[in-house]
């Protein structure tokens, strides 16, 4: 019999009396399972998963690694932890690292738990672990644990963003049509595509889902529904439900603020002690709304002469710390970035005008002016208009998706972090997409 909950109380549950336990959901004959260790995440599942959603995640962590994954299956429904053995698979054949495999875990708990937040109703059984069957899950994902406020944070995030684009997107897995491309031509309001870019989509769009589309193009899901929703408003673009089965997930637009289930992180953390994750290598990152024609396919022509000369994009680093400065340096610079360091924004204003970066990672909380005013700052230039600012700071607390869009930031990289955290991030921004070609 299905039940009416609150999918935040029950993680508050675990969380607060440190399970070690498995939580097993039904609803709308879709299942979710959820693996707890003394009250932290060990991995989130949804039986809908596939070896499609394993791609979508390794696109910007290891995009290296999607050819290794058997297409032939790649929607085929897998039981229990199928899932993970492909990712075991992966690493045992090096296609990718430690530090790869624990993020790619983390993003298929975090794809998982971004849908179970929105159920309203279903059936739910917390079952104890055992020594034995502790010792077979952590063969089978490892022994990272994951701190649960931290996820669900970013989950939160993800949510906020999505419930933006209500009622027009509910769900990644919309299908979306060109259904008027004789509208190209006319001045869309809010939209920052150009007719050529627009034109490339057509070719593609063919009632893809929002997720298979964001795969091709290799971006981030949200971020493509919120450069194609001036044209679904206008309808230039027409958004189809989810097939079957994805149309047995709850819509995100199914939140409301009522519901009360995108919640004040504090009431989930409050009664938390204090909860270091194994493996630092984990960052939370935020996604902006605020994209441009260049962030979805034909870079600038800046852009261009660099990747077709083979010239070095430079990133500028500011931050007080010289050991994080030297850190980001060491890191950007062994995968062929030119990186320019600022310990002291005030001293050199100037030199950060004269420098013209194509990227900018910048620290919160420093002497003399903190990075939210830098940041506005450098956003009131023409110079940066366009030049994406990624925050890098240890204080999450204090960040959300509205302080980030004020901040005029386009992503926020929490530390402490390692190298793959540093490149995947600013290769999302930097890389240009090689889907889309004449």
């Amino acid at each position: 019999m299905n039940h009416i909950f609150k999918p935040l109380n029950l993680l508050r549950d675990g969380l607060t009396t440190k399970k070690t336990a498995h939580l097993h959901i039904k609803s709308n004959t879709v299942t979710w399972d959820l693996y707890f260790v003394n009250g932290k995440l060990q991995y989130a599942q949804h039986s809908l998963q596939s070896e499609e959603t394993i791609k979508y995640c390794l696109i910007s962590l290891a995009p290296h690694s999607v050819v290794k994954i058997n297409s032939a299956n790649s929607t085929n429904k897998l039981q229990n932890l199928q899932l993970l053995d492909i990712v075991n698979e992966l690493f045992s054949s090096h296609d990718i690292n430690s530090t790869e495999k624990i993020l790619l875990i983390k993003e298929l708990s975090q794809d998982a738990l971004e849908s179970f937040l929105c159920l309203k109703y279903g059936e739910y059984q917390w079952n104890d672990i055992n020594e034995s069957q502790s010792l077979k899950l952590k063969e089978t994902i490892g022994e990272n644990l994951f701190e649960l406020a931290s996820v669900i944070k970013t989950v939160q995030i993800r949510l906020q963003q999505w419930q933006k684009l209500s009622p027009f997107i509910s769900s990644p897995y919309h299908r979306l049509v060109f259904v008027n491309p004789s509208l190209l031509k006319d001045n869309v309001p809010n939209g920052t595509l150009s007719p050529t870019i627009l034109m490339k989509l057509i070719k593609f769009m063919k009632g893809l889902t929002i997720r298979q589309l964001s795969f091709l193009l290799k971006q981030n899901d949200v971020k493509l529904a919120n450069l194609l929703f001036p044209y679904i408003q206008h309808n230039i673009i027409k958004v189809y439900p989810p097939n079957l089965p994805h149309d047995k997930l709850p819509t995100i637009s199914s939140i409301t603020r009522e519901s009360n289930n995108v919640i004040p992180l504090r009431q989930i953390s409050s009664n938390q002690e204090n909860i270091t994750e194994k493996n630092n290598s984990v960052s939370t990152s935020v996604t902006n709304n605020n994209l441009s024609d260049s962030s979805l396919s034909i870079p600038s022509k800046s852009l261009m002469t660099k990747d077709n000369n083979h010239q070095k994009y430079k990133i500028m680093c500011i931050d007080d710390s010289p050991t994080m400065l030297e850190t980001m340096k060491s890191y950007l610079e062994s995968d062929s970035y030119n990186v320019v360091t600022v310990d002291n924004p005030m001293k050199s204003l100037s030199s950060l005008f004269d420098s013209k970066p194509d990227l900018i990672l910048m620290d919160l909380s420093m002497p003399g002016i903190n990075g939210n005013r830098l940041s506005q700052i450098l956003k009131c230039s023409p110079v940066f208009k366009n030049v994406p600012i990624i925050i890098v700071s240890g204080n999450t607390n204090v960040l959300n998706q509205e302080v980030i869009e004020e901040i005029g930031a386009k992503d926020f990289l929490a530390k402490p972090f390692v190298k793959n955290d540093l490149l995947a991030i600013v290769n999302q921004y930097l890389q240009p997409i090689q889907s889309l070609t004449a």
